[in-house]
């Protein structure tokens, strides 16, 4: 739970059927009612009277922690900043603001913010002051950047690590792969599951990413 927001999983119906009503009689307790209710699986929520159960609208999306989640697809999404100009001029304070704004805690779009990273860093290298406009070729790079916003929305991430439930899962194994190059270097995490028929899926899990130091290390060191 975070501050007003509870986020939970379950391995079954069954299972969070009974998580509810042991949260609602606990949150009871204390004079809190849990409302807005949403569940991928609705089934999980005939407990509950309709008033606590949000829209069953298919376009909603429920935020929690900066991430937005589809609960009939059940997968992970990110919405297009507001107000965003992207062939007006900007600053070093501007390119900081608005990148910043871009909450991205699992790395889903690392590649995207990373080229944003590397712009602030090139700004520094370059001795240029906090409201100084952009040179024209990384402004350029920036308006061309925030126009790519627009198309964030398309990013769509499954939520669930593990569709085989645990006592059919054979097997599960995490990979991580790393690079590194003279401008940035990162990794990224795998979830790979067998069950016992050998079907194998893989999931997203999460990546970082960072520049290159001002200060150069050897690629080995980055690694």
């Amino acid at each position: 739970m975070y501050v007003d927001d509870l986020a939970t999983i379950c391995d079954g119906v069954d299972e969070a059927r009974q998580l509810v009503q042991r949260l609602t009689e606990l949150m009871q307790t204390g004079g809190f009612a849990l409302k807005k209710w949403a569940s991928n699986d609705p089934y999980a929520l005939t407990d509950l009277p309709p008033e606590d159960v949000s829209s069953a609208d298919e376009s909603r999306l429920w935020k929690t922690l900066g991430l937005h989640w589809n609960r009939h697809s059940d997968h992970l999404t990110f919405l297009p900043l507001p107000d965003i100009r992207p062939e007006r001029d900007g600053s070093k304070r501007q390119l900081l603001s608005l990148a910043s704004r871009l909450f991205d805690a699992l790395g889903c779009l690392a590649p995207f913010t990373m080229r944003a990273k590397r712009l602030f860093q090139s700004l520094w290298l370059k001795g240029l002051d906090w409201d100084d406009q952009l040179f024209l070729d990384i402004n350029s790079v920036w308006c061309q950047w925030k126009r790519e916003m627009e198309t964030l929305e398309s990013v769509r991430v499954p939520r669930a690590l593990m569709v085989t439930p645990r006592d059919q899962v054979r097997h599960s194994v995490l990979h991580v792969f790393d690079d590194a190059s003279e401008a940035a270097y990162g990794a990224v995490a795998y979830l790979m599951t067998e069950s016992l028929d050998r079907a194998k899926e893989v999931r997203f899990c999460l990546a970082k990413t960072r520049v290159t130091p001002v200060k150069r290390l050897s690629l080995p060191r980055q690694s």
